[in-house]
């Protein structure tokens, strides 16, 4: 090359490197930014169904007030003798109302208290002083009382527009038109407080046009709020907070807050090492550039890999195995070769690698010339199975091995997978393939916010796999028997009670599922353990593993009198080998929770027959006894949930999970902390190693400094 034509040449890389810095820059800011606008979106919707939640549960336990009230004895003899809403019952009713000791507890947790005796309004009312009882809008409530017995709602003052909690209840008495109890509460910043607490966030109420009402860490970002649609998303400027807005009543509309402090930190983080990296490789390419101008041309050696190094080529290009012999310091090494559609990187191994791992290799007869490449090289640890890299192994049983994965895609795309790939050995039993088949066929068929998604289902070569979304957790099993070794006590019964709530809501969905044919899939997922229980860093729950979950068109059915599953955890007609329905779930579901809040499985024994014939049999006096130990609560959920008899326990998941309901309240927070609690140190580990592997097998500009593109002679 002569000296005009390597100026030309390093000038023409000044430009690269110019348009690098630029270009890469901006890249790398809107990829900052992208993923921020995900985060915060995704941390408003989940306060907002959290928000939903709290609201929906608040009104549920005031219907439950508002019963408990209808049925005082004092209650029921005024609306029995009053036919006609007398004056004086009505005056004897309103001082009880407002001094009676039987009336105090209602007298103190609600503004409103009234009775509705023949028609939709109130009789008789006790309420704050200021409020004029005749702008409260209950008409539509008292009605609805009387179709359903009880009913609650947000209703409005009228001409005061602020929304006010309320229930209402049927009081039995023989009368034809049912009187009617009637609790409300303002939507006060009492009320605020409780609900900001529980969802450790923040929350504003609005009118379209000015803020009614603001509490929490952003409340003085309230104002931003004041003029933004309803039932809309608001992200912050600063992108470190989102807001969620939905109507509470027409014309007012509550949004929920979420900010993104720690997980904002670490976006910033990846940013600042992607800018620093682009500057490194512009700053090399300016060197480069400058070599080329000012220095004399030189050539470079050619490199010995050594006698018994191949070079495996990812995405089936074109490569380079060296002659045989020994290699350098590391026997594992990632490298690059430039080519028309962008850097593809190719993985040096040497010759004692597995040979189930190893990728066809395609060889040249003679080494090229102008080959370079650094000495020492990171050992990755990591191959390529079809278009995934996998990088850790996460476990492996009889059937399959589990991995940590990663795939690539156009302008350093990536997303992070488990691959879960058959052994090779397995295929040579047809049942065990057929029943990997299923359950890749049925897991992709789910799609739920609680069920862990299976995204990717394929052979490589002549080994089946599926891949699966990669979530940062633990599974329920490890996260309570964590809370035991370093707490020395179970998780609060409300959190257990939000995982069971949680997982129920997953079985609700498979339970009801229709095929294409609009016909019920009849699922039953007969593995519920908590060792298939997800949980997040963030407090999400997944439920996993259908892997021998029965359903119509499976090309494996579980002969009658088989049994398949995890014995301590199964129902007495699973364990018995009979025919088993949803129900069968909701008993594993029953024994999950006895297991999170005990620290130990229901039934004992020695060997696996012996908890076999227990589980069979069903709890009995021994293993009742055992549930007198835990909270009131918990105690008649769980007597219920482990009925032997399908017939007397749960009938859906639905049912089950309502009766949880009441009690997980705030929770979804709570699990997450939890989570940082006892396992913080360990998630940040493991997510740090996991993307700084990812980004070493995936860093093909990095590599190109190592091996270079075979030049010719000039």
């Amino acid at each position: 090359m002569t000296r005009t034509s390597r100026r030309a040449a390093g000038l023409g890389l000044a430009l690269v490197a110019i348009a690098l810095l630029v270009f890469g820059q901006g890249a790398v800011e809107k990829s900052r930014e992208r993923s921020l606008r995900a985060l915060v979106t995704q941390a408003a919707h989940e306060r907002s169904v959290a928000a939903r939640e709290w609201l929906a549960n608040l009104l549920k336990g005031m219907e439950g007030q508002a019963g408990a009230a209808a049925s005082l004895r004092q209650i029921v003899a005024v609306a029995s003798a009053s036919a006609d809403g007398s004056a004086d019952l009505a005056a004897t009713l309103h001082d009880g109302f407002r001094s009676e000791p039987w009336w105090e507890t209602y007298r103190r947790d609600f503004s409103v208290q009234g009775l509705a005796f023949n028609g939709d309004q109130l009789d008789v009312v006790n309420r704050v002083a200021g409020l004029d009882a005749t702008k409260l809008d209950v008409s539509p409530l008292i009605r609805d009382a009387r179709a359903r017995r009880s009913a609650s709602a947000f209703i409005r003052t009228g001409a005061q527009d602020w929304p006010y909690a309320a229930a209402a209840a049927v009081v039995d008495t023989p009368r034809t038109v049912p009187a009617v109890l009637v609790l409300a509460k303002s939507f006060d910043l009492g009320l605020a407080r409780e609900m900001v607490k529980a969802l450790d966030g923040s929350i504003v109420l609005t009118d379209g046009s000015h803020v009614l009402l603001a509490d929490g860490p952003h409340a003085a970002d309230a104002n931003l709020l004041a003029g933004h649609p309803s039932v809309s998303l608001f992200v912050a400027p600063d992108l470190t907070w989102g807001a969620v807005g939905a109507p509470l009543l027409s014309g007012i509309t509550l949004w929920t807050l979420a900010s993104v402090g720690p997980q904002a930190a670490e976006i910033d983080g990846d940013a600042a090492s992607d800018l620093l990296l682009v500057r490194v490789f512009a700053g090399l390419f300016f060197l480069f550039a400058a070599g080329l101008i000012f220095w004399p041309a030189s050539r470079a050696a050619p490199i010995d890999l050594g006698a018994d190094t191949q070079v495996d080529i990812l995405a089936g290009r074109t490569g380079v195995t060296a002659p045989t012999g020994t290699s350098g310091p590391g026997n594992k090494a990632a490298f690059t070769t430039p080519s028309g559609e962008g850097l593809q990187p190719i993985v040096i191994r040497s010759g004692n690698s597995d040979p189930r791992l190893r990728k066809p290799t395609v060889t040249q007869d003679a080494e090229p010339e102008g080959v370079t490449a650094l000495q020492e090289l990171p050992v990755l640890g990591s191959f390529v199975f079809g278009r995934y890299v996998l990088l850790d192994l996460l476990g492996e049983g009889g059937m399959a091995e589990v991995y940590t994965a990663v795939t690539y895609g156009a302008e350093r795309f990536r997303r992070s997978f488990v691959v879960k790939r058959l052994r090779s050995e397995m295929l040579r039993n047809p049942a065990v393939v057929s029943s990997f088949i299923d359950e890749a066929h049925l897991a992709s068929s789910l799609i739920h916010s609680n069920i862990l998604p299976v995204f990717d289902f394929g052979k490589v070569g002549d080994e089946y796999y599926m891949a699966t979304e990669y979530i940062l957790g633990r599974d329920f099993g490890k996260l309570s028997r964590r809370a035991f070794e370093k707490e020395n006590t179970a998780l609060t019964m409300a959190v257990v009670f939000f995982v069971a709530h949680q997982t129920l809501e997953a079985l609700d969905y498979a339970h009801n599922k229709k095929g294409d044919d609009n016909k019920p899939v009849g699922i039953v997922h007969r593995d519920i353990s908590p060792n298939n229980i997800l949980v997040s860093q963030r407090g999400e729950v997944k439920l996993f593993d259908f892997g021998i979950a029965k359903s119509v068109g499976r090309l494996t059915q579980t002969a009658f009198g088989m049994v398949k599953g995890n014995v301590r955890f199964m129902s007495p007609e699973q364990a018995r080998g009979e025919e088993v329905d949803s129900r069968s779930d909701l008993f594993s579901v029953g024994l999950v929770i006895y297991y999170a809040l005990t620290g130990d499985t229901l039934y004992a024994g020695d060997t696996a027959y012996n908890l076999l014939v227990k589980a069979a049999h069903g709890p009995g006096e021994p293993e009742l006894q055992t549930l007198l130990k835990l909270p009131k609560e918990a105690r008649t959920i769980l007597e219920l949930a482990l009925k032997t008899s399908p017939d007397d326990r749960f009938q859906t998941a639905a049912e089950f999970a309502a009766a949880l309901a009441p009690f997980i309240v705030g929770q979804h927070a709570a699990l997450g902390r939890a989570m940082e609690k006892l396992f913080g140190p360990e998630l940040a580990e493991e997510q740090s190693r996991f993307a700084t592997a990812a980004g070493a097998v995936g860093d093909a500009e990095k590599a190109e400094a190592h091996i270079s593109r075979p030049t010719s002679k000039g």
